[in-house]
This record gives C-alpha cells, sequence and structure tokens, in this order.
C-alpha cells in the first residue's frame, strides 16, 4: 500500500460542493488519505512572494560565509603549527573539515531548494546531499565525544600526578621532622636493637 498522499487539482475556478468521484485509472484502496484541491499551484509561493525567504537567505549566506572562513582557519592554522600536534588537535581538525563538508555540500543545498520549489540538481546530488549531512552530524558528535573523553582522561592523569606529587612532599617533610627533632635515648636504643 502506498502511504503517500494523491492531490487530485481541479479545473481552474472550480469548487468541491461534494467529494468528485476517485480517477477511474487509479485504484483507491491503494492510498491512504487522498487531498482534493482546487489548484494546486496554491499551495507553493513563489520565492518572490516568500516573506519568510530573504531573512533564510541572508541568515545561509552569513552563517556558509563564516562557516567557511572559520573552519578553513582553524584546519590551517592546526596543521601548520608542528607545536599544536596532539590527539586533541587531530581530533579537532577532523571536527572542522566535516562542519566543512557540511558547509560546503549542505547549506548551498538548502538554499537552492528554498528558492526553488523544485530541486534541479538530479538524484545523486540530492542522495549525496542527505548522506553528506547524515555522516557529518555523526562525525561532528563522535569528535567532540572523543574530545571531551580525551580531556577528561588527561586532567585525570594531572590530578593523579598532583597526588603523587603532594605525597612525595608528605613523605620528605616527615623525614625532615624526624631528622629535625632532638634525639632522644630511646631512638639510639631502637637503633642499636634494629642493627
Amino acid at each position: 500500500m502506498n502511504t503517500s498522499m494523491l492531490a487530485l487539482n481541479g479545473s481552474d475556478g472550480q469548487d468541491f460542493p461534494e467529494m468528485p468521484p476517485f480517477p477511474a485509472h487509479l485504484n483507491e484502496e491503494d492510498y491512504d488519505e487522498v487531498l482534493y484541491l482546487v489548484n494546486i499551484s496554491t499551495i507553493h509561493k513563489p520565492w518572490t512572494e516568500d516573506v519568510a525567504f530573504l531573512p533564510t537567505a541572508i541568515t545561509y549566506g552569513i552563517t556558509f560565509t563564516l562557516g567557511v572562513l572559520g573552519n578553513a582557519l582553524v584546519m590551517f592554522a592546526l596543521l601548520v603549527d608542528p607545536k599544536a600536534r596532539n590527539v586533541t588537535s587531530s581530533f579537532l581538525v577532523s571536527l572542522a573539515a566535516a562542519d566543512l563538508a557540511f558547509l560546503l555540500v549542505c547549506v548551498p543545498y538548502e538554499t537552492t531548494a528554498k528558492l526553488n520549489s523544485v530541486w534541479a540538481g538530479g538524484t545523486a546530488l540530492c542522495k549525496m546531499s542527505g548522506f553528506v549531512e547524515m555522516v557529518t552530524a555523526f562525525s561532528s558528535v563522535l569528535n567532540l565525544t572523543a574530545v571531551s573523553v580525551e580531556r577528561w582522561v588527561r586532567e585525570r592523569e594531572r590530578e593523579r600526578e598532583r597526588e603523587r606529587e603532594r605525597e612525595r612532599e608528605r613523605e620528605r617533610e616527615r623525614e625532615r621532622e624526624r631528622f629535625n627533632r632532638p634525639y632522644l635515648l630511646s631512638d639510639f636504643v631502637g637503633l642499636v636493637t634494629a642493627l
């Protein structure tokens, strides 16, 4: 059974006071819902009449420009500087590459889809855009998770090192106290008996 909706277009100016008969060349049982419209072109407004188009296009343009520039600069800075080569920077370069791929493929696709009510880019580009969108979303989430885990592990190691250093300092303090206190006869007796 086809789960999509069938929209039937009436002739110009014709109203449907009653439900018209289902078209003979189609099987009514193949459709879950049937929508009867007098003029199907009233659903689609051209972008010139859409009040949301201009703010959307401006937002997409700013996002595209700043996103491409920012992610390219992040990748350049982290790849060129030899001092910045560590695990975290490799995850950040991967994150910037995923964001850049998203911006270069999906934002123009979405803007074009908003501008034209019909996609003219072909099936391959349409499917590639959806694929790139999902892959970059998963890549971004996994990279951010990896950065978080790596930072947590590094901070735990630093905390353990600080705790070991505090323990060594306490041990040195105990040694200083033991050698700086006045010696008692019992200390010498304990030393002689230990030997």
